[in-house]
């Protein structure tokens, strides 16, 4: 398979989730081998590539840092980028934190579906998983298998909630995360919202751009019955971007996230 880029620039603008600043992004076509990296704007045009050496997280979200230069919650963006098969991108940023939007990988995918793919004279690049590997943190647990596909099996589960336990696998290719990964938006606890805002998060949150849960019920509507699960593979799925290659491999998550999807990206980089 060849590398791929896109052939028009885009631009859009939206709200950080975290900071409630709005952000300016301009997506522009990169050369082959260029990989996907990020043009700070605001700060001497200064450069994040998409790369396991600059990643950081928090329990809440995926951070790319360079020196002193940030690049926060771009995972839902970078997992369209995977899902579609995108290699090479440059990406202007005028803010640290990526816009929300409407907490899906879902408009990401539709805008760069309008770019236009186009595939580039440079083969693709492949990570394949040879041995099983796992990471844990107390009973949270990622373990990644040999497979010949790229493969999620993903388990949530709230016990003291109604939400109870949701269980999701499937085969990722571009049409399946187009359909059934794209749209699932990321989702918190009504009861958690007052204490995130009091350390500065979720300050640009709300019923457009989050599953909220209540302590009986959703307070908005959902795009699929199981879809918190959906979104941790969504968010998966965009850590595992920053590998920058697509990897052949079965990953099988319990009640993990972004701290631990960094600890294996760390394992697989070695590989």
């Amino acid at each position: 398979m060849k590398q791929t880029t896109i052939k028009n620039e885009f631009s859009f603008k939206g709200i950080g989730i975290h900071s409630g600043e709005k952000a300016t992004v301009t997506v522009k076509p990169a050369k082959a081998n260029s990989g996907i990296y990020f043009i700070r704007t605001d700060k001497n045009h200064s450069i994040v590539p998409v790369n396991p050496l600059f990643l950081s997280t928090t329990s809440r979200a995926t951070i790319l840092q360079k020196d002193s230069i940030y690049i926060k919650t771009p995972e839902h963006f970078l997992a369209a980028c995977y899902g579609l098969g995108i290699d090479n991108l440059a990406i202007e940023i005028d803010k640290d934190e990526f816009p929300i939007i409407d907490g899906s990988a879902l408009p990401f995918t539709n805008k760069l579906l309008s770019a236009d793919l186009i595939e580039l004279k440079h083969n693709k690049k492949h990570i394949t998983i040879k041995k099983p590997l796992s990471v844990k943190n107390n009973n949270k647990v990622l373990a990644a298998f040999p497979d010949t596909s790229f493969k999620v099996t993903f388990i949530i589960d709230y016990p003291d909630t109604f939400i109870g336990t949701q269980v999701f696998s499937l085969e990722i290719d571009r049409k399946s995360f187009i359909k059934e990964i794209s749209p699932a938006r990321t989702y918190g606890f009504y009861s958690e919202i007052k204490a995130l805002i009091d350390n500065n998060l979720a300050r640009g949150g709300s019923l457009n751009n989050a599953v909220v849960i209540g302590e009986n019920k959703y307070l908005n509507k959902l795009r699929f019955d199981n879809e918190l699960v959906r979104h941790k593979i969504l968010d998966l799925i965009g850590d595992l971007s920053v590998l920058g290659q697509p990897v052949h491999g079965h990953f099988i998550g319990f009640k993990s996230g972004h701290s631990l999807n960094k600890e294996i990206v760390s394992l697989i980089k070695y590989l």
